[in-house]
């Protein structure tokens, strides 16, 4: 009976972090909580695991990723053809901490004349990479985290790239098991689903 007036906060931020990182959505060490809780605390109440999940696929006050497991992606991201690579490579990051294997390599990215396009090259695999991707204004071509999301498929490993729309402009990308997707989805109720054959737009 004592169970049923002892006062339980499950939505509390710090809580919200200590689940999530039993799934491997965590911080680096050197970033603390203060860093990531910087609303109120109702506004993680109010949102639970979101905003916290959006911060920890932020950048760091150093200029790192807050976590290398997670990507708060936006599509209002380029401004110039190497942000292809910038993002390429963070892609990759998301994976390698992970456990998965896309090693890329010798990225560059150079604008194609009078196009609206930019040609990113890369090495994976032993084999070259050339994609043209679109450029418009700032806008991130959502083909480069497809393109990226099928050559991790086809690696074959257990763990893929997921997404969550956010309902604008902006997705949260992770790399995870289909059990930690599943166990994600159940903590957070953010409807991550996987990325490669999705048809993904932002």
């Amino acid at each position: 009976m004592l169970g049923l007036f002892r006062r339980k906060d499950p939505l509390d931020p710090a809580v919200q972090l200590k689940k999530l990182a039993l799934l491997g959505l965590r911080p680096r060490p050197e970033v603390g909580e203060r860093e990531l809780v910087k609303f109120r605390k109702e506004a993680y109440m109010e949102k639970p695991y979101l905003l916290l999940l959006i911060a920890l696929g932020g950048i760091a006050a150093d200029g790192k990723p807050v976590s290398e497991r997670i990507w708060h992606v936006h599509r209002d991201s380029i401004r110039y053809e190497a942000d292809y690579v910038r993002a390429a490579i963070r892609m990759a990051g998301v994976a390698a901490a992970a456990g998965a294997e896309l090693p890329i390599g010798d990225a560059e990215a150079s604008l194609l004349p009078d196009e609206e396009k930019v040609l990113l090259r890369f090495s994976l695999a032993g084999r070259r990479h050339q994609w043209e991707l679109t450029q418009s204004g700032t806008a991130l071509d959502p083909e480069l985290l497809l393109g990226l999301a099928g050559l991790l498929r086809e690696q074959g490993g257990p763990r893929q790239y997921g997404y969550a729309a956010l309902g604008g402009p902006d997705a949260l990308i992770v790399c995870l098991t289909a059990e930690e997707l599943e166990s994600l989805n159940r903590l957070t109720g953010l409807g991550f689903t996987w990325l490669a054959g999705s048809g993904f737009r932002f």
